[in-house]
C-alpha cells in the first residue's frame, strides 16, 4: 500500500531510466532534505526554527503575491493558462490547505528518535509547523498526566514510568490521528474530490489503522530507530520509509523492505524511533525476533543517514541532493552507546556536520546546518514532569530559540535557505507535476477502468494526452475548454491518506 499503480505515468518512478538524461534546469531532478534530530522535549526547539524559517518563506512568498504553499505561477485568476508551447490548458487546483507547509518544500522529511516523530507529523500527515507545536506540547503534557507526582519524581521507578510514558505517548498519538483524519475528511468533502481506492481502503475508519506507507509522488517520510535483533544480540540503524525502497548493498542502515515492517502502522513507526530506554518500552514488530528503538542511539544528528538514503534512491542523478537543511534542538547530549552489539561503522562515524559541510564546500549541494541555542544541555525530562503543564519550559525554550535566530549569521542562514526554498518550489510550481506532489491529484480514465484495472495520470496534460491519442479525443481549444474542465474535474482523485 501506498506504492504507485503500475499505470501510472510517474516522471520520478523508481525503475524510470529516462531520467539519467533529464536536464540540469528540470527543478525535480534533485531533492530538497530536511533533517531533524532527536532530543527529547528539546525536539520543540527544533520546530520553533523551523516555524521561523516557514515565516521567512512565507515573506519572501509574499514578494511573488503568493499566499499558499500550493500557489502556481501558471494560474490566472480565471483558473486556466494556455501553455504557449504545446497549447494545453493547466487548470487550477485549488489550495484547500491554505499554509505554508515543509512538506511542499522538501521531497524528503527525516528525523531520528523525537525528530522522527516530528518528521512523521510534518511529512507523513503533512501538518503545519505551528500545528505540530500544539501537538508535540500535546505529547508531553499527556504523558505527564498518566503518571502521578510521586511516579514522575522518583526516577528509580523505571518499569512504572516507562510504561506511563508509554501509554501517555499512544493516547497523545490517537488524538492527533484522529484530529488529522476529521480535517482530510472535511478537506476532501469541501473540494469535492473523492480519494483513490488504495487510499479508501486505508484510512476511510481512522488514521489509527493506517500505514506509515503512503504516495510515494509526494513528501517521503523517513524515520530512524535501532533494531535489535534478539536472537543474535546486536542492533542496527533501520530507516522506517513511507515510500518503496531499493535494496543497494552499500547502504549501511537495514531498509524497511519487510511487509512485516513496511506496513508497521504510523503509531508504531512513532513509537518505534523514539523508544528511548530511559523513558519508553521497546516496540516490537513483525515476527517478534526484532524490537526497535530510539534512532538516537545510532544518529542523534540523521543527516549524514538521510544524505545517504537519498543517493541510494537517486543513482541515476550524479548529484541528487540540492539541498539539505539540517537542525538541531540545541546542544547534544552525550552519546549514549548501545545496550548490544553495534556494527562497526559507528565506531569511526564522522561528524555528520564535518561530512556535509565538506560536500557542500565541494559544490555539491547546498548545506544548512541550525544547531538551536547552546546553553539547553542541562534540560531534563523529570524537571520538567515536576511541574506537570510544562508551560514554564515550553517558554524557556522559546526565548532560548528566539535569541538563537535573533543571532546576525542564523538570520542570514534563515534568510538565504527561505530564497532556495521558495526559487525551487516555484519553479515546480510550473510543471504539469505539481498538483500531484503538492495536493495528491491524479486523474482516472473511466473509459479504460475494468474491475481489474485502473489507469491513472499524474497531471492534467497526460490525461488530455491520453484521450486525444487513445480515444480519439478532440484538441482542447477554447471551445471545447469547459467540456475538458469538467471532464478534468469529474476524474480527479486524491492519493492523500
Amino acid at each position: 500500500m501506498g506504492e504507485p499503480s503500475p499505470d501510472i505515468r510517474s516522471p520520478s518512478g523508481l525503475d524510470d531510466t529516462s531520467s539519467r538524461n533529464l536536464e540540469n534546469d528540470d527543478p525535480w531532478s534533485r531533492r530538497m532534505v530536511l533533517s531533524l534530530d532527536g532530543g527529547g522535549i528539546r525536539g520543540l526547539t527544533s520546530l520553533y526554527i523551523l516555524r521561523e524559517l516557514m515565516r521567512m518563506t512565507r515573506d519572501v512568498e509574499r514578494k511573488y503575491m503568493n499566499t499558499s504553499s500550493t500557489a502556481s505561477p501558471l494560474i490566472r485568476p480565471d483558473g486556466r493558462e494556455r501553455d504557449g508551447d504545446s497549447g494545453k490548458f493547466s487548470f487550477s487546483e485549488q489550495n484547500s490547505e491554505g499554509e505554508i507547509l515543509p512538506c511542499h518544500y522538501f521531497d524528503y522529511i527525516g528525523g531520528t528518535s523525537t525528530g522522527g516523530l516530528i518528521a512523521t507529523l510534518l511529512g507523513r500527515l503533512r501538518f503545519s509547523v505551528d500545528e505540530v507545536i500544539i501537538h508535540y506540547q500535546n505529547i508531553w503534557t499527556t504523558m505527564a498526566a498518566e503518571l502521578s507526582s510521586s511516579d514522575a519524581l522518583l526516577p528509580f521507578r523505571k518499569s512504572k514510568r516507562r510504561r506511563g510514558n508509554t501509554s501517555g505517548l499512544e493516547h497523545a498519538l490517537s488524538q492527533i490521528l484522529q484530529t488529522r483524519q476529521l480535517q482530510l475528511n472535511n478537506l476532501l468533502y469541501r473540494v469535492g474530490i473523492p480519494r483513490s481506492p488504495t487510499a479508501s481502503e486505508s484510512s476511510t475508519a481512522n488514521l489509527l489503522n493506517d500505514t506509515f506507507a503512503s504516495d510515494a509522488e509526494m513528501c517521503r517520510t523517513i524515520a530512524l530507530a535501532v533494531q535489535i535483533d534478539s536472537k543474535l544480540g546486536i542492533s542496527r540503524p533501520f530507516l522506517f520509509r513511507s515510500y518503496p525502497s531499493i535494496n543497494h548493498s552499500n547502504h549501511v542502515a537495514k531498509k524497511s523492505a519487510e511487509n512485516a515492517t513496511r506496513d508497521a502502522g504510523i503509531m508504531q513507526v512513532c513509537r518505534a524511533t523514539s523508544a528511548a530506554p530511559v523513558y519508553f518500552e521497546s516496540v516490537k514488530l513483525g515476527d517478534g525476533n526484532y524490537k526497535y528503538r530510539d534512532g538516537s542511539i545510532w544518529a542523534p544528528n540523521p543527516s549524514e543517514e538521510l544524505y545517504n538514503e537519498v543517493r541510494s534512491m537517486h543513482q541515476d542523478v550524479e548529484k541528487p541532493v540540492r539541498c539539505l537543511v539540517s537542525i538541531g534542538c540545541g546542544q547534544s547530549k552525550h552519546t549514549q552507546s548501545p545496550a548490544h552489539n553495534t556494527p562497526s561503522p559507528i565506531k569511526s562515524r564522522q561528524d555528520p556536520d564535518t561530512v556535509l559541510r565538506k560536500r557542500s564546500s565541494d559544490g555539491e549541494l547546498d548545506y544548512f546546518r541550525l544547531n538551536g541555542p547552546m546553553d539547553l544541555s542541562d534540560q531534563k525530562l523529570k524537571d520538567w514532569k515536576a511541574s506537570r503543564s510544562g508551560k514554564d519550559t515550553f517558554q524557556l525554550l522559546k526565548v532560548a530559540v528566539d535569541t538563537y535566530v535573533a543571532n546576525t549569521n542564523v538570520e542570514d542562514e534563515l534568510k538565504r535557505c527561505a530564497e532556495l526554498l521558495v526559487d525551487r518550489r516555484r519553479a515546480r510550481a510550473a510543471t504539469p507535476r505539481w498538483g500531484r506532489f503538492a495536493l495528491g491529484l491524479c486523474y482516472v480514465c473511466s473509459r479504460c477502468e475494468t474491475n481489474s484495472r485502473t489507469v491513472k495520470f499524474d497531471d492534467a496534460d497526460d490525461y488530455i494526452d491520453h484521450l486525444q491519442w487513445v480515444h480519439e479525443g478532440p484538441p482542447p481549444d477554447d471551445v471545447l475548454y469547459f467540456e475538458y474542465k469538467r471532464l478534468l474535474e469529474n476524474s480527479r482523485i486524491s492519493m492523500v491518506r
